[in-house]
């Protein structure tokens, strides 16, 4: 029913109906996840901006939502995606926020970016990525991330990580060869 063609007649006639619909702390159907990355930036822009109105972030969204969010804003300029990325790399899902780590190191892979690089250095601090003080997988993805973006500033965020575990030296160690 949510962005189907048959629902553009409601909208037309209230706009905000398609907003108030979208149940953002129950999983998506399928077809509600892959409409919304299909639909305009504009619409998710007021997605973003309704909800927040409401008093709702990231966090207050289902998981999968927060993907979906993720994804989208990966190839967006848009000021607030740059906040929901900000706010991924912190999230509560381990998930969220390794995926935003590889979508922000893939999107300024090779830029140097130095505001990016130390997000993603301050991100690999948070103790939740670690277990019986070993690190998780996200630790991994963050060192790729800084590993794409490159630069003096990101190698020494890298060495740094690396240097707390003998698994993220090594691993470090191999994507330092390429």
């Amino acid at each position: 029913y949510l962005f189907t063609a048959s629902y553009s007649e409601t909208l037309a006639a209230n706009p905000a109906a398609q907003l108030e619909i979208i149940k953002i702390d129950q999983e998506p159907a399928p077809t509600e996840w892959r409409a919304f990355l299909q639909a305009s930036e504009d619409f998710r822009a007021q997605l973003w901006d309704y909800n927040l109105k409401r008093g709702k972030k990231l966090g207050d969204w289902y998981w999968v939502w927060r993907m979906a969010w993720i994804r989208a804003c990966s190839r967006s300029a848009a000021n607030y995606c740059h906040k929901i990325l900000r706010a991924a790399l912190f999230d509560d899902a381990m998930v969220v926020r390794a995926d935003a780590a590889v979508k922000l190191g893939r999107r300024y892979a090779g830029t140097g970016n130095k505001r990016i690089t130390r997000l993603l250095h301050k991100a690999a601090g948070n103790p939740e990525n670690y277990r019986g003080g070993k690190p998780l997988f996200i630790q991994k993805r963050l060192v790729f991330a800084l590993h794409e973006i490159g630069g003096t500033i990101a190698q020494r965020a890298c060495q740094d990580i690396a240097a707390k575990d003998d698994s993220l030296k090594s691993y470090y160690q191999r994507l330092a060869r390429f």
